[in-house]
């Protein structure tokens, strides 16, 4: 008999599964008390800190932004990057926030892992990548667990609490990022370093946001945060950092549908923890839900092998990202 051992890749994942977790548990901790604008760029801090750190210290990636040297990348990629950053910190993240202010991480999680599914179509036109029997199926089983989702709520709380609208908030993030990730991979196709994409987008979301709030005059919000919510918030950031070098490391050495599927457990992780925590709604048809949405993550997932080329973004991937890697 064959015997199963879980390798590196494995560990790497289900530690990244864990960390998103705990990004989306203390984002909800937060997100009632603090601006959707404001969250999300404390929440991005540590991400910028870590991706500029990285890139600092590799002059190889630095050369990367040296017009007329061997080792620039290009106009292109870098303002692939950009958009990158334009879509998912100007729009994406923010209003993934207020989707979990209306409707709890019950509602919005489960919605936003759409973006699967998104950054298939999306790329299927973008980037000529072929679509699947399978696709369609995930997309299909993710239209159930949607239903499924609301009719649990609807038993829950009714019709009259305002969930219901976090469901196109969660849906419009989800095609955020579904466009983002789509981007960012054409940017990578184009030999940037995956790092360095970081670099490049959480900085653009970082003065943009900030740049926003200078023009509204609504700086003076900073001082309106409890320091509790500030910790919460930047400790949803540090989990979010810490699952982005945890997936680039798991998808370097194992197979990407094995990473989806471990990753994908956080969405049921993040539903029980809501629950105990929170006391959000959880009843069989949420239950089934989350069973139907993490069966339509893995359909929407080709077969194939590794991520090959590890960060430096020259190498190819046999099968769809996560979807998860520019958040």
């Amino acid at each position: 008999m064959r015997r199963t051992t879980v390798g590196r890749g494995e560990l790497w994942a289900a530690a990244a599964a864990l960390c998103y977790t705990l990004s989306n548990l203390f984002l909800r901790a937060a997100a009632l008390h603090v601006g959707q604008v404001v969250a999300t760029l404390l929440q991005v801090l540590p991400l910028w800190t870590l991706s500029v750190l990285v890139l600092a210290a590799g002059r190889r990636r630095r050369s990367q932004f040296l017009a007329g040297t061997p080792g620039f990348v290009g106009w292109l990629p870098l303002g692939l990057a950009v958009l990158s950053g334009l879509v998912v910190y100007a729009v994406g993240n923010p209003v993934f926030v207020e989707a979990i202010k209306r409707g709890g991480v019950v509602i919005a999680v489960p919605v936003v892992q759409t973006s699967v599914v998104w950054g298939a179509l999306i790329g299927a036109f973008v980037l000529d990548e072929a679509l699947s029997r399978r696709l369609g199926l995930g997309l299909a089983v993710f239209v159930l667990g949607l239903g499924s989702l609301s009719w649990g709520q609807v038993l829950a709380v009714g019709l009259g609490s305002g969930w219901i609208t976090a469901i196109p908030l969660a849906a419009l993030s989800a095609l955020t990022w579904g466009i983002s990730s789509v981007v960012t991979r054409k940017a990578l196709r184009a030999g940037l370093d995956r790092f360095s994409a970081l670099a490049v987008s959480t900085s653009v979301g970082v003065l943009t946001l900030s740049g926003y709030l200078a023009v509204t005059g609504s700086l003076g919000q900073y001082g309106a945060i409890e320091a509790r919510d500030v910790w919460f918030l930047l400790g949803a950031g540090l989990m979010n950092a810490g699952a982005q070098v945890c997936l680039v490391t798991a998808l370097s050495s194992t197979r990407v549908s094995t990473v989806t599927a471990i990753n994908a457990s956080s969405l049921g992780l993040v539903t029980i923890g809501a629950h105990v925590v929170f006391g959000e709604a959880l009843n069989p048809p949420i239950i089934l839900a989350v069973i139907l949405i993490f069966a339509g993550i893995i359909l929407s997932q080709g077969r194939g092998g590794k991520m090959t080329g590890g960060t430096s973004g020259r190498g190819r991937a046999t099968e769809r990202p996560t979807g998860r890697e520019t958040r």
